[in-house]
This record gives C-alpha cells, structure tokens and sequence, in this order.
C-alpha cells in the first residue's frame, strides 16, 4: 500500500477468487472503511462515494499502515 499525492494504491482482493489486482482510489472519495467477515477471513472494506467497493485484506496491517501513510503525507505535504 502506498499513497502519491491524494491516492491510495492498494492491492485489492477478490472475494470469489485467491487474485489480488492493484487498484487506485482517490483518498478524498473514499466514504466509508470497515472490516467485514466472509467465507475466506476478515477483509477491509473501502467504500466509495460513488458506492464502488474495494476489498483489501490482514485489516490489522492495513489500518495501522494506512495510518501510518496518511502521517507520512501530511507530514511532507502538510495537506492531510
């Protein structure tokens, strides 16, 4: 996971398939991040306001990750 300017690259997951695919959301849209539980584990959840999803998974990392990110840009561009 890594955040350029105001987006969020992250590796997304497929719920039905073991394929990961990279993918890019503007931080700005993003409405809504949960975890959720389904039949292969825990996943994060990144809801969109145009209501799109993204799933990500390990939600321990990725909320201290993206946190960590966030402190990082604003941090070096003082805009977050």
């Amino acid at each position: 996971m890594k955040i350029i300017n105001n987006f969020l690259f992250i590796e997304q997951k497929f719920i039905d398939t073991e394929i990961t695919k990279p993918a890019c959301i503007n931080i700005d849209a993003i409405d809504n991040i949960m975890v959720s539980h389904n039949d292969i584990g825990e996943c994060v959840i990144i809801e969109t306001l145009e209501g799109k999803f993204l799933v990500a998974y390990d939600p321990e990392d990725f909320f201290i990750d993206f946190a960590n990110l966030l402190q990082k840009t604003e941090d070096k561009n003082g805009n977050y």
